[in-house]
């Protein structure tokens, strides 16, 4: 970790905790309530191994139209052209994109987006990546490979 990264006493304790379920995983997910630091410690560990932070509102702008799968289908790309480029990519905020899905006309996208999102999270572990999901949790809580690291 950067020496000018200031992280409090919870916060370096939960960042050790990513390190090391990174170090274990493929697959880790950085829970916490809005405010508690995830992008903070998020920003640390990409800074200490040289990875890249997404960030939703980055990848995906919601357009309430037609084109919505098509934007899906872009920040899919762009995901998995940061898999391919990086040992460690960050989603940072990811619950933010799993709201957008939830709209009336939503479950197809919804279900589209998993399946995209269990694919590029398969090639990122076929390919030795670590994938990194900040948020407040629940959505990939499931999958039996992930590693979970609550910030207090």
């Amino acid at each position: 970790m950067s020496s000018s990264m200031k992280l409090s006493p919870g916060q370096a304790t939960a960042y050790t905790a990513l390190e090391s379920a990174c170090d274990a995983s493929h697959l880790v997910l950085l829970r916490g309530d809005p405010g508690c630091g995830r992008t903070t410690l998020a920003e640390a560990l990409s800074t200490a191994r040289g990875g890249v932070i997404l960030k939703v509102r980055d990848l995906y702008v919601r357009v309430e139209s037609n084109a919505d799968a098509l934007l899906d289908e872009q920040a899919l790309t762009m995901l998995d052209t940061a898999i391919s480029q990086h040992d460690l990519v960050i989603f940072d905020d990811f619950d933010d994109i799993v709201r957008t899905l939830h709209t009336p006309y939503g479950n197809e996208r919804a279900f589209a987006w998993a399946a995209g999102m269990k694919t590029l999270l398969d090639r990122a572990k076929a390919r030795g990546k670590t994938f990194v999901l900040t948020g407040s949790g629940g959505h990939y809580e499931h999958n039996r490979d992930i590693v979970i690291v609550g910030v207090l």
